[in-house]
């Protein structure tokens, strides 16, 4: 499958999927939001180890561009019971999912899409969700760019409900 995120001439679907974890500890080297065992910020404080699992896939062909992923988080605080932000005692399990899809439509520079997308922590009241309509524009295969148009409807940000907008996006992009 091409790592471009667009295909509109691979005759045959193409799919993958992968199943990745980590894990992360702190070395105590760069904490900017803790100092002696306090946290210098009431909304951050430094993470001590964090694990993740993730499983996602893509899909390629006649067109068709499709990617998802979900991912389940899990990190401790330097701050031992520290509570602010994503944190709860000290805490945070962390939830997201996504899934983008597309279509370029053929014999033109013309594709369509749209994405949803959810993050969710403990701490929040309602998950953060997104939803995104695009329209991109694939200049000459010599410049090898794009003009992409967005426009996301956000609500609930940062786990606030009420806190929803919508934003409007124009941007280029270039492969090299």
């Amino acid at each position: 499958m091409t790592f471009s995120d667009s295909d509109a001439h691979t005759p045959d679907l193409k799919y993958t999927w992968s199943l990745a974890s980590y894990l992360w500890e702190n070395k105590g080297s760069k904490n900017r939001f803790t100092a002696g065992g306090v946290s210098l910020d009431p909304e951050r404080a430094d993470l001590d180890s964090a694990a993740g699992l993730e499983l996602s896939g893509g899909l390629r062909g006649r067109g068709i561009t499709l990617d998802w992923e979900v991912n389940r988080i899990r990190g401790e605080t330097v701050v031992e019971a520290f509570s602010g932000g994503i944190y709860a005692g000290g805490v945070t399990h962390i939830d997201s999912a996504a899934v983008e899809g597309a279509y370029w439509i053929p014999g033109s520079v013309l594709e369509l899409g749209g994405a949803l997308a959810r993050f969710d922590t403990d701490t929040y009241t309602e998950a953060w969700n997104t939803a995104t309509v695009v329209v991109n524009l694939h200049l000459t295969e010599q410049l090898n760019s794009k003009l992409q148009i967005t426009h996301s409807w956000i609500s609930s940000r940062f786990g606030i409900p009420g806190e929803d907008f919508q934003e409007t996006r124009i941007q280029t992009q270039y492969l090299w």
